[in-house]
């Protein structure tokens, strides 16, 4: 089983979108980004050499 991390640049972007996002909807924000992060924790673990992995 892999272990699937979301580095701080990462972390750092999805904070800046639910930042954007927030200005029209901030409800959505919250939901838009979890929805980002679902996405790609449920493809990376079907298919987990798709992914670039950083060290």
């Amino acid at each position: 089983m892999y272990q699937i991390e979301i580095s701080e640049k990462a972390d750092m972007d999805l904070e800046n979108i639910a930042k954007y996002i927030t200005l029209d909807n901030a409800y959505r924000s919250l939901s838009f980004v979890k929805e980002l992060i679902d996405f790609a924790k449920k493809n990376l673990s079907l298919f987990p050499n798709t992914g670039t992995e950083y060290l």
